[in-house]
């Protein structure tokens, strides 16, 4: 899994969407674009409760394994995906 470090704990899909153009998006849309997109990446913010973790979903499997229902609060974003592969590390 890569993961997007913000640099707080919480506020993760806030940031996202002011420095790194995310957009809030429905589960249904990411999981569309995990599908689809070439240009666009997901990412799942997650509610931990302490604390918030921003999860790329690169491929549908991963995206399945962010979309479980485990009773977490979850963001779905949209970005482009350049910025979600920069971001997170990823490749």
């Amino acid at each position: 899994m890569y993961y997007i470090n913000t640099g707080s704990n919480t506020g993760k899909a806030k940031w996202l969407v002011e420095k790194a153009q995310a957009e809030v998006i429905s589960k249904d849309e990411a999981q569309i674009i995990v599908e689809d997109s070439i240009d666009h990446g997901v990412i799942c913010v997650i509610d931990n409760g302490m604390f918030e973790a921003a999860g790329y979903a690169f491929s549908p499997s991963e995206f399945q394994a962010f979309a479980r229902n485990d009773g977490r609060m979850k963001t779905w974003l949209k970005m482009p995906a350049a910025m979600a592969k920069k971001l997170s590390g990823f490749g």
